[in-house]
């Protein structure tokens, strides 16, 4: 896969990290949905971005006209199987817990293509204790963000 085969990128985790990537990658112009299991982390989550897209106008780093477009390509799902629906590249950003993660992406192996690239934006963890449960550790990395 280039980078310019990515449309859509799937976040799984709408807590702090997962909504703030979700935002900079649709900032990027890239489609995103992000899924949690908590619909009123989805509702919270948000809230938060717009909240975000405010604070990134204030700062100058997004157009006030940009905004509406911004936050039209992010889409909140509880709904897995839909969340998984042509997405090139996965993201988690879930609880550090190494059981947790490989059941979250066994769980996508099973709804996404084969060509999906799956990261983790664990920053505690060694992305090889879970790996293996992605089904796909040749398409596998740690793609870690920093807080914005």
């Amino acid at each position: 896969m280039k980078i310019d085969d990515v449309k859509r990128i799937l976040v799984i985790g709408a807590g702090t990290m997962g909504h703030q990537i979700g935002f900079l990658c649709a900032m990027h112009g890239y489609d995103v949905v992000v899924y949690d299991v908590n619909d009123d982390f989805l509702a919270a989550a948000q809230r938060r971005v717009d909240r975000l897209a405010d604070r990134f106008i204030s700062r100058k780093r997004l157009a006030e006209a940009q905004k509406e477009s911004v936050l039209a390509r992010m889409v909140y799902t509880s709904d897995a199987e839909a969340a998984a629906a042509d997405a090139d590249i996965v993201t988690e950003s879930v609880p550090e817990d190494p059981a947790l993660k490989g059941k979250i992406f066994g769980q996508f192996n099973r709804l996404c293509t084969p060509r999906t690239v799956f990261t983790t934006n664990t920053s505690s963890l060694v992305p090889s204790m879970f790996a293996d449960a992605t089904g796909r550790p040749d398409r596998f990395l740690a793609f870690h963000f920093h807080d914005i």
